[in-house]
Protein backbone atom coordinates (compact mmCIF):
# COMPACT_ATOMS: atom_id res chain seq x y z
CA UNK A 1 0.00 0.00 0.00
CA UNK A 2 1.65 3.21 -1.15
CA UNK A 3 -0.68 5.61 0.67
CA UNK A 4 0.89 4.50 3.97
CA UNK A 5 4.51 4.86 3.03
CA UNK A 6 4.88 7.63 5.60
CA UNK A 7 4.24 4.89 8.18
CA UNK A 8 6.93 2.67 6.72
CA UNK A 9 9.40 3.15 9.53
CA UNK A 10 6.93 2.92 12.38
CA UNK A 11 5.07 -0.01 10.89
CA UNK A 12 8.19 -2.09 10.44
CA UNK A 13 8.96 -2.69 14.11
CA UNK A 14 7.01 -5.93 14.03
CA UNK A 15 9.41 -7.37 11.48
CA UNK A 16 11.94 -8.15 14.15
CA UNK A 17 10.02 -10.14 16.64
CA UNK A 18 9.15 -13.70 15.68
CA UNK A 19 12.33 -15.66 16.29
CA UNK A 20 13.49 -13.63 19.25
CA UNK A 21 10.34 -13.99 21.30
CA UNK A 22 9.78 -17.59 20.30
CA UNK A 23 13.25 -18.45 21.58
CA UNK A 24 12.83 -16.50 24.82
CA UNK A 25 11.47 -18.46 27.76
CA UNK A 26 10.66 -15.43 29.89
CA UNK A 27 9.48 -12.62 27.68
CA UNK A 28 6.45 -10.50 28.55
CA UNK A 29 7.16 -10.09 32.25
CA UNK A 30 8.04 -13.72 32.73
CA UNK A 31 5.15 -15.11 30.71
CA UNK A 32 5.85 -17.56 27.91
CA UNK A 33 3.64 -17.44 24.79
CA UNK A 34 2.54 -20.97 25.67
CA UNK A 35 0.93 -19.72 28.87
CA UNK A 36 -1.76 -17.91 26.88
CA UNK A 37 -2.56 -19.26 23.47
CA UNK A 38 -4.94 -16.39 22.75
CA UNK A 39 -2.27 -13.81 23.57
CA UNK A 40 0.22 -15.61 21.37
CA UNK A 41 -2.19 -15.79 18.43
CA UNK A 42 -3.08 -12.11 18.64
CA UNK A 43 0.56 -11.18 19.03
CA UNK A 44 1.53 -12.87 15.77
CA UNK A 45 -1.60 -11.60 14.02
CA UNK A 46 -0.62 -8.08 15.05
CA UNK A 47 2.86 -8.58 13.65
CA UNK A 48 1.41 -9.84 10.39
CA UNK A 49 -0.84 -6.80 10.04
CA UNK A 50 1.99 -4.38 10.71
CA UNK A 51 4.17 -6.19 8.22
CA UNK A 52 1.43 -5.77 5.66
CA UNK A 53 0.60 -2.11 6.39
CA UNK A 54 -2.69 -2.53 8.24
CA UNK A 55 -1.76 -0.69 11.47
CA UNK A 56 -5.27 -0.29 12.89
CA UNK A 57 -5.88 -4.03 12.72
CA UNK A 58 -2.43 -4.70 14.14
CA UNK A 59 -3.19 -2.40 17.07
CA UNK A 60 -6.43 -4.26 17.78
CA UNK A 61 -4.58 -7.56 17.86
CA UNK A 62 -1.97 -6.24 20.28
CA UNK A 63 -4.75 -4.89 22.47
CA UNK A 64 -6.39 -8.31 22.51
CA UNK A 65 -3.04 -9.92 23.30
CA UNK A 66 -2.76 -7.63 26.31
CA UNK A 67 -6.30 -8.42 27.36
CA UNK A 68 -5.43 -12.11 27.32
CA UNK A 69 -2.11 -11.50 29.09
CA UNK A 70 -1.86 -8.09 30.82
CA UNK A 71 1.82 -8.71 31.63
CA UNK A 72 2.85 -9.12 27.98
CA UNK A 73 5.47 -6.35 28.02
CA UNK A 74 6.70 -6.75 24.46
CA UNK A 75 3.15 -6.48 23.13
CA UNK A 76 2.77 -3.30 25.19
CA UNK A 77 5.93 -1.85 23.67
CA UNK A 78 4.76 -2.66 20.15
CA UNK A 79 1.29 -1.29 20.68
CA UNK A 80 2.51 1.95 22.23
CA UNK A 81 4.91 2.63 19.39
CA UNK A 82 2.64 1.74 16.49
CA UNK A 83 -1.01 2.37 17.31
CA UNK A 84 -2.28 5.05 14.89
CA UNK A 85 -2.93 8.55 16.18
CA UNK A 86 -1.22 8.34 19.57
CA UNK A 87 0.64 11.54 20.62
CA UNK A 88 4.41 11.21 20.88
CA UNK A 89 4.48 11.70 24.64
CA UNK A 90 1.97 8.90 25.16
CA UNK A 91 3.96 6.61 22.88
CA UNK A 92 7.07 7.20 24.95
CA UNK A 93 5.17 6.61 28.18
CA UNK A 94 3.66 3.40 26.84
CA UNK A 95 7.03 2.10 25.66
CA UNK A 96 8.54 2.83 29.07
CA UNK A 97 5.67 1.04 30.76
CA UNK A 98 6.11 -1.99 28.51
CA UNK A 99 9.86 -2.12 29.22
CA UNK A 100 9.14 -1.97 32.94
CA UNK A 101 7.00 -5.09 32.50
CA UNK A 102 9.92 -7.04 30.97
CA UNK A 103 11.92 -7.74 34.12
CA UNK A 104 12.46 -11.40 33.23
CA UNK A 105 12.74 -10.99 29.45
CA UNK A 106 15.65 -12.28 27.39
CA UNK A 107 18.53 -9.98 26.51
CA UNK A 108 17.45 -10.02 22.86
CA UNK A 109 13.92 -8.89 23.73
CA UNK A 110 15.32 -6.15 25.94
CA UNK A 111 17.64 -4.97 23.16
CA UNK A 112 14.66 -4.84 20.83
CA UNK A 113 12.59 -2.85 23.31
CA UNK A 114 15.50 -0.48 23.94
CA UNK A 115 15.91 0.00 20.20
CA UNK A 116 12.24 0.97 19.94
CA UNK A 117 12.73 3.45 22.76
CA UNK A 118 15.69 4.96 20.89
CA UNK A 119 13.72 5.26 17.67
CA UNK A 120 10.76 6.92 19.38
CA UNK A 121 13.07 9.14 21.42
CA UNK A 122 14.82 10.50 18.32
CA UNK A 123 18.04 8.45 18.47
CA UNK A 124 17.49 6.62 15.19
CA UNK A 125 21.17 5.86 14.64
CA UNK A 126 21.42 3.83 17.85
CA UNK A 127 18.10 2.14 17.16
CA UNK A 128 19.16 1.21 13.64
CA UNK A 129 22.43 -0.26 14.83
CA UNK A 130 20.59 -2.32 17.42
CA UNK A 131 18.24 -3.72 14.79
CA UNK A 132 21.18 -4.58 12.57
CA UNK A 133 22.89 -6.37 15.48
CA UNK A 134 19.73 -8.37 16.17
CA UNK A 135 19.56 -9.36 12.52
CA UNK A 136 23.13 -10.59 12.70
CA UNK A 137 22.24 -12.63 15.79
CA UNK A 138 19.39 -14.31 13.87
CA UNK A 139 20.57 -14.33 10.22
CA UNK A 140 17.90 -16.77 9.05
CA UNK A 141 15.01 -14.54 10.09
CA UNK A 142 13.51 -12.60 7.15
CA UNK A 143 11.67 -10.26 9.52
CA UNK A 144 14.85 -9.12 11.18
CA UNK A 145 16.56 -8.78 7.82
CA UNK A 146 13.72 -6.62 6.54
CA UNK A 147 13.74 -4.50 9.64
CA UNK A 148 17.48 -3.93 9.53
CA UNK A 149 17.15 -3.02 5.86
CA UNK A 150 14.33 -0.53 6.34
CA UNK A 151 16.30 1.41 8.95
CA UNK A 152 19.67 1.18 7.22
CA UNK A 153 19.75 4.87 6.29
CA UNK A 154 19.86 5.94 9.95
CA UNK A 155 23.21 4.17 10.35
CA UNK A 156 24.63 5.52 7.08
CA UNK A 157 23.79 2.68 4.69
CA UNK A 158 22.49 4.30 1.49
CA UNK A 159 21.87 1.16 -0.55
CA UNK A 160 19.31 1.78 -3.28
CA UNK A 161 15.81 0.71 -2.17
CA UNK A 162 15.12 -1.50 -5.17
CA UNK A 163 18.50 -3.20 -4.81
CA UNK A 164 17.97 -3.73 -1.09
CA UNK A 165 14.56 -5.31 -1.62
CA UNK A 166 15.83 -7.47 -4.48
CA UNK A 167 18.58 -8.75 -2.20
CA UNK A 168 16.03 -9.65 0.46
CA UNK A 169 13.90 -11.44 -2.10
CA UNK A 170 16.89 -13.55 -3.10
CA UNK A 171 17.64 -14.44 0.51
CA UNK A 172 14.02 -15.08 1.50
CA UNK A 173 11.97 -15.96 -1.61
CA UNK A 174 8.84 -16.89 0.37
CA UNK A 175 8.68 -13.77 2.53
CA UNK A 176 5.61 -11.89 1.23
CA UNK A 177 6.20 -8.31 2.52
CA UNK A 178 9.41 -7.99 0.50
CA UNK A 179 7.48 -8.28 -2.74
CA UNK A 180 5.14 -5.48 -1.72
CA UNK A 181 7.96 -2.97 -1.21
CA UNK A 182 9.90 -4.29 -4.19
CA UNK A 183 6.90 -3.74 -6.47
CA UNK A 184 6.60 -0.05 -5.58
CA UNK A 185 10.33 0.55 -5.83
CA UNK A 186 10.51 -1.07 -9.26
CA UNK A 187 7.52 0.92 -10.48
CA UNK A 188 9.06 4.17 -9.32
CA UNK A 189 12.18 3.31 -11.33
CA UNK A 190 10.19 2.68 -14.50
CA UNK A 191 10.30 -1.12 -14.39
CA UNK A 192 6.58 -1.73 -14.72
CA UNK A 193 6.93 -5.34 -15.85
CA UNK A 194 9.06 -6.19 -12.83
CA UNK A 195 6.73 -4.28 -10.53
CA UNK A 196 3.70 -6.22 -11.75
CA UNK A 197 5.53 -9.51 -11.36
CA UNK A 198 6.48 -8.59 -7.81
CA UNK A 199 3.01 -7.51 -6.74
CA UNK A 200 1.43 -10.64 -8.21
CA UNK A 201 3.90 -12.67 -6.16
CA UNK A 202 2.80 -10.68 -3.14
CA UNK A 203 -0.84 -11.64 -3.76
CA UNK A 204 0.13 -15.28 -4.22
CA UNK A 205 2.09 -15.35 -0.97
CA UNK A 206 -0.46 -13.33 1.06
CA UNK A 207 -3.80 -14.07 -0.63
CA UNK A 208 -5.90 -13.50 2.49
CA UNK A 209 -4.49 -10.15 3.55
CA UNK A 210 -6.29 -7.05 2.22
CA UNK A 211 -3.07 -5.12 1.64
CA UNK A 212 -1.78 -7.49 -1.04
CA UNK A 213 -4.94 -6.89 -3.07
CA UNK A 214 -4.81 -3.16 -2.37
CA UNK A 215 -1.21 -2.97 -3.60
CA UNK A 216 -2.08 -4.94 -6.73
CA UNK A 217 -5.09 -2.68 -7.28
CA UNK A 218 -2.99 0.45 -6.94
CA UNK A 219 -0.48 -0.67 -9.55
CA UNK A 220 -3.32 -1.72 -11.86
CA UNK A 221 -4.79 1.75 -11.34
CA UNK A 222 -1.49 3.37 -12.25
CA UNK A 223 -1.35 1.16 -15.33
CA UNK A 224 -4.80 2.33 -16.45
CA UNK A 225 -6.49 -1.03 -15.87
CA UNK A 226 -9.42 0.45 -14.00
CA UNK A 227 -11.81 -2.46 -14.07
CA UNK A 228 -9.19 -4.87 -12.76
CA UNK A 229 -8.17 -2.34 -10.11
CA UNK A 230 -11.74 -1.99 -8.85
CA UNK A 231 -11.99 -5.77 -8.62
CA UNK A 232 -8.88 -5.95 -6.42
CA UNK A 233 -10.00 -3.05 -4.22
CA UNK A 234 -13.33 -4.81 -3.74
CA UNK A 235 -11.50 -7.99 -2.75
CA UNK A 236 -9.48 -6.07 -0.15
CA UNK A 237 -12.67 -4.65 1.39
CA UNK A 238 -14.26 -8.10 1.29
CA UNK A 239 -11.37 -9.57 3.27
CA UNK A 240 -11.67 -6.89 5.96
CA UNK A 241 -14.35 -4.20 5.90
CA UNK A 242 -12.23 -2.05 8.24
CA UNK A 243 -9.49 -1.70 5.63
CA UNK A 244 -10.16 1.92 4.66
CA UNK A 245 -7.52 2.01 1.94
CA UNK A 246 -9.73 -0.15 -0.26
CA UNK A 247 -12.46 2.50 -0.36
CA UNK A 248 -10.00 5.36 -0.88
CA UNK A 249 -8.38 3.47 -3.76
CA UNK A 250 -11.73 2.74 -5.38
CA UNK A 251 -12.61 6.44 -5.05
CA UNK A 252 -9.43 7.35 -6.94
CA UNK A 253 -10.29 4.96 -9.75
CA UNK A 254 -13.84 6.23 -10.07
CA UNK A 255 -12.59 9.83 -10.15
CA UNK A 256 -10.08 8.94 -12.87
CA UNK A 257 -12.96 7.38 -14.80
CA UNK A 258 -14.94 10.61 -14.47
CA UNK A 259 -17.48 9.07 -12.09
CA UNK A 260 -17.49 11.67 -9.33
CA UNK A 261 -20.62 10.45 -7.56
CA UNK A 262 -19.21 6.93 -7.21
CA UNK A 263 -15.95 8.40 -5.93
CA UNK A 264 -17.77 10.41 -3.26
CA UNK A 265 -19.75 7.33 -2.22
CA UNK A 266 -16.54 5.36 -1.67
CA UNK A 267 -15.02 8.17 0.38
CA UNK A 268 -18.12 8.29 2.55
CA UNK A 269 -17.56 4.62 3.37
CA UNK A 270 -13.89 5.35 4.07
CA UNK A 271 -14.92 8.04 6.56
CA UNK A 272 -16.79 5.40 8.57
CA UNK A 273 -13.57 3.39 8.90
CA UNK A 274 -11.00 6.19 9.29
CA UNK A 275 -8.28 5.04 11.68
CA UNK A 276 -7.74 8.44 13.33
CA UNK A 277 -9.63 11.76 13.45
CA UNK A 278 -6.92 13.35 11.28
CA UNK A 279 -7.48 10.70 8.63
CA UNK A 280 -11.21 11.37 8.86
CA UNK A 281 -10.51 15.04 8.18
CA UNK A 282 -8.50 14.14 5.10
CA UNK A 283 -11.26 11.92 3.72
CA UNK A 284 -13.78 14.73 4.16
CA UNK A 285 -11.39 17.13 2.44
CA UNK A 286 -11.07 14.63 -0.39
CA UNK A 287 -14.80 14.87 -1.03
CA UNK A 288 -14.54 18.64 -1.01
CA UNK A 289 -11.67 18.46 -3.49
CA UNK A 290 -13.74 16.44 -5.93
CA UNK A 291 -16.29 19.24 -6.08
CA UNK A 292 -13.66 21.99 -6.22
CA UNK A 293 -11.86 20.29 -9.09
CA UNK A 294 -14.97 20.59 -11.22
CA UNK A 295 -15.49 24.22 -10.21
CA UNK A 296 -18.28 23.72 -7.66
CA UNK A 297 -17.19 26.16 -4.97
CA UNK A 298 -20.27 25.97 -2.75
CA UNK A 299 -20.34 22.18 -2.45
CA UNK A 300 -16.58 22.01 -2.12
CA UNK A 301 -16.46 24.60 0.66
CA UNK A 302 -19.30 22.86 2.49
CA UNK A 303 -17.25 19.67 2.72
CA UNK A 304 -14.05 21.51 3.66
CA UNK A 305 -15.97 23.22 6.45
CA UNK A 306 -17.30 19.86 7.58
CA UNK A 307 -13.74 18.57 7.64
CA UNK A 308 -12.56 21.52 9.72
CA UNK A 309 -15.49 21.21 12.14
CA UNK A 310 -14.90 17.49 12.59
CA UNK A 311 -11.19 18.01 13.20
CA UNK A 312 -11.85 20.65 15.85
CA UNK A 313 -14.38 18.51 17.70
CA UNK A 314 -12.17 15.42 17.58
CA UNK A 315 -8.97 17.14 18.62
CA UNK A 316 -7.20 16.99 15.25
CA UNK A 317 -6.23 20.67 15.25
CA UNK A 318 -3.45 20.59 12.60
CA UNK A 319 -5.67 18.69 10.16
CA UNK A 320 -8.54 21.08 10.81
CA UNK A 321 -6.20 24.03 10.31
CA UNK A 322 -5.16 22.71 6.92
CA UNK A 323 -8.81 22.47 5.90
CA UNK A 324 -9.18 26.17 6.70
CA UNK A 325 -6.00 26.96 4.78
CA UNK A 326 -7.35 25.13 1.79
CA UNK A 327 -10.63 27.02 2.11
CA UNK A 328 -8.67 30.26 1.90
CA UNK A 329 -6.99 29.16 -1.34
CA UNK A 330 -10.28 27.91 -2.81
CA UNK A 331 -12.00 31.21 -2.01
CA UNK A 332 -9.13 33.09 -3.65
CA UNK A 333 -9.27 30.92 -6.79
CA UNK A 334 -13.00 30.31 -7.26
CA UNK A 335 -14.73 32.88 -5.03
CA UNK A 336 -14.55 36.59 -4.42
CA UNK A 337 -11.70 36.33 -1.93
CA UNK A 338 -13.57 38.15 0.80
CA UNK A 339 -13.13 35.33 3.31
CA UNK A 340 -9.48 34.54 2.66
CA UNK A 341 -8.20 36.39 5.73
CA UNK A 342 -10.87 34.92 7.98
CA UNK A 343 -10.03 31.36 6.96
CA UNK A 344 -6.32 31.96 7.44
CA UNK A 345 -6.92 33.50 10.86
CA UNK A 346 -8.90 30.44 11.95
CA UNK A 347 -6.10 28.20 10.74
CA UNK A 348 -3.47 30.20 12.60
CA UNK A 349 -5.51 30.09 15.80
CA UNK A 350 -5.82 26.32 15.59
CA UNK A 351 -2.13 25.86 14.92
CA UNK A 352 -0.93 28.23 17.59
CA UNK A 353 2.14 29.03 15.48
CA UNK A 354 3.06 29.39 11.82
CA UNK A 355 4.79 26.24 10.56
CA UNK A 356 6.14 26.10 7.03
CA UNK A 357 2.98 24.49 5.61
CA UNK A 358 0.89 27.37 6.97
CA UNK A 359 3.26 29.91 5.45
CA UNK A 360 3.07 28.12 2.11
CA UNK A 361 -0.72 28.08 2.06
CA UNK A 362 -0.84 31.74 3.08
CA UNK A 363 1.56 32.61 0.25
CA UNK A 364 -0.53 30.69 -2.30
CA UNK A 365 -3.74 32.33 -1.09
CA UNK A 366 -2.10 35.76 -1.33
CA UNK A 367 -0.88 35.10 -4.86
CA UNK A 368 -4.25 33.80 -6.03
CA UNK A 369 -6.13 36.72 -4.48
CA UNK A 370 -3.93 39.31 -6.18
CA UNK A 371 -1.69 40.28 -3.27
CA UNK A 372 1.48 39.52 -5.23
CA UNK A 373 3.75 41.56 -2.95
CA UNK A 374 2.49 39.73 0.12
CA UNK A 375 2.90 36.41 -1.67
CA UNK A 376 6.47 37.18 -2.65
CA UNK A 377 7.39 38.34 0.85
CA UNK A 378 6.02 35.15 2.38
CA UNK A 379 7.68 33.00 -0.29
CA UNK A 380 11.07 34.62 0.33
CA UNK A 381 10.79 33.97 4.06
CA UNK A 382 9.72 30.39 3.41
CA UNK A 383 12.65 29.75 1.08
CA UNK A 384 15.16 31.39 3.42
CA UNK A 385 14.07 29.28 6.38
CA UNK A 386 13.83 25.99 4.48
CA UNK A 387 16.84 25.85 2.22
CA UNK A 388 17.28 22.79 0.08
CA UNK A 389 13.93 21.17 0.77
CA UNK A 390 10.34 20.91 -0.36
CA UNK A 391 9.35 24.35 0.84
CA UNK A 392 12.23 26.15 -0.87
CA UNK A 393 11.31 24.34 -4.05
CA UNK A 394 7.64 25.26 -3.71
CA UNK A 395 8.64 28.83 -2.94
CA UNK A 396 9.68 29.17 -6.57
CA UNK A 397 6.23 27.96 -7.55
CA UNK A 398 4.66 30.68 -5.43
CA UNK A 399 6.96 33.27 -7.02
CA UNK A 400 5.76 32.03 -10.40
CA UNK A 401 2.12 32.42 -9.34
CA UNK A 402 2.87 36.01 -8.31
CA UNK A 403 4.51 36.70 -11.68
CA UNK A 404 1.52 35.18 -13.48
CA UNK A 405 -0.71 37.54 -11.49
CA UNK A 406 1.24 40.44 -13.03
CA UNK A 407 1.23 38.80 -16.49
CA UNK A 408 5.01 38.40 -16.30
CA UNK A 409 5.04 34.97 -17.92
CA UNK A 410 8.73 34.91 -18.77
CA UNK A 411 9.59 35.68 -15.15
CA UNK A 412 7.22 32.95 -14.05
CA UNK A 413 8.92 30.48 -16.38
CA UNK A 414 12.28 31.21 -14.79
CA UNK A 415 10.92 30.36 -11.36
CA UNK A 416 9.08 27.28 -12.64
CA UNK A 417 12.37 25.97 -14.01
CA UNK A 418 13.51 25.77 -10.36
CA UNK A 419 10.29 24.20 -9.09
CA UNK A 420 9.38 20.52 -8.87
CA UNK A 421 8.19 19.43 -12.33
CA UNK A 422 6.07 16.66 -10.81
CA UNK A 423 4.13 19.07 -8.57
CA UNK A 424 0.66 19.54 -10.09
CA UNK A 425 0.76 23.25 -9.24
CA UNK A 426 3.95 23.56 -11.28
CA UNK A 427 2.37 21.69 -14.19
CA UNK A 428 -0.74 23.88 -14.16
CA UNK A 429 1.32 27.09 -13.93
CA UNK A 430 3.47 25.99 -16.86
CA UNK A 431 0.34 25.26 -18.89
CA UNK A 432 -1.00 28.75 -18.16
CA UNK A 433 2.30 30.39 -19.10
CA UNK A 434 2.58 28.44 -22.34
CA UNK A 435 -0.97 29.36 -23.31
CA UNK A 436 -0.50 33.05 -22.54
CA UNK A 437 2.75 33.08 -24.53
CA UNK A 438 1.00 31.60 -27.58
CA UNK A 439 2.59 28.17 -27.20
CA UNK A 440 -0.65 26.24 -27.46
CA UNK A 441 0.86 22.84 -28.20
CA UNK A 442 3.10 23.03 -25.15
CA UNK A 443 0.17 24.18 -23.01
CA UNK A 444 -1.99 21.29 -24.19
CA UNK A 445 0.85 18.88 -23.45
CA UNK A 446 1.09 20.11 -19.86
CA UNK A 447 -2.65 19.80 -19.29
CA UNK A 448 -2.54 16.28 -20.70
CA UNK A 449 0.36 15.44 -18.39
CA UNK A 450 -1.69 16.62 -15.44
CA UNK A 451 -4.82 14.74 -16.49
CA UNK A 452 -2.99 11.50 -17.24
CA UNK A 453 -1.37 11.20 -13.82
CA UNK A 454 -2.91 8.09 -12.26
CA UNK A 455 -0.71 8.20 -9.15
CA UNK A 456 -3.03 10.55 -7.34
CA UNK A 457 -4.25 11.29 -3.85
CA UNK A 458 -7.65 12.95 -3.66
CA UNK A 459 -6.69 14.59 -0.36
CA UNK A 460 -3.82 16.39 -2.13
CA UNK A 461 -4.69 20.07 -1.93
CA UNK A 462 -2.15 20.90 -4.64
CA UNK A 463 -3.81 18.49 -7.06
CA UNK A 464 -7.09 20.28 -6.37
CA UNK A 465 -5.48 23.67 -7.01
CA UNK A 466 -4.10 22.49 -10.33
CA UNK A 467 -7.49 21.24 -11.54
CA UNK A 468 -9.20 24.41 -10.34
CA UNK A 469 -6.71 26.28 -12.53
CA UNK A 470 -7.60 24.02 -15.44
CA UNK A 471 -11.31 24.65 -14.98
CA UNK A 472 -10.63 28.38 -15.20
CA UNK A 473 -8.59 28.04 -18.38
Amino acid sequence: MNRLTTLLVTCSLALALAPISSQSQDYGGGRSPAESEAAQQHFWAGIDDYLNFFPSSGARHFEMALEADPGFGLAKVLHAWQVPGLPAEERQAGIAEGIAMMGYASSADLILAAAVKDMQGGNAANGSRAFAALSEMYPDDPRLAMYSTLFRGARGDNTDNAVAMANLKTRFPDFAPTYNLLAYNLWNRGNRVGAMEAVRSYVELAPDHPNSHDSYAELLQWDGQYGAALHQYARAAELDAEYDGAYVGAAEVYWLMGKDDEAVAQLEIAIEHAVTPAVGVNYRRSIGNIYLMRGDLDEGMEHLQAAADFGQVEGAAPAAAFAYEQMAVADAMLGDGNNVDAHLAQAAELRGDEPAIHQLMVAIARAESGDVDGARAMARELMKNNEGGFFENFGHGVMALADIGEENYEGAMRHLALADPSNPVTQAALAVCFAEMGMDAEADSKWVELENNRQINLANAFLAMAFIEKVQH
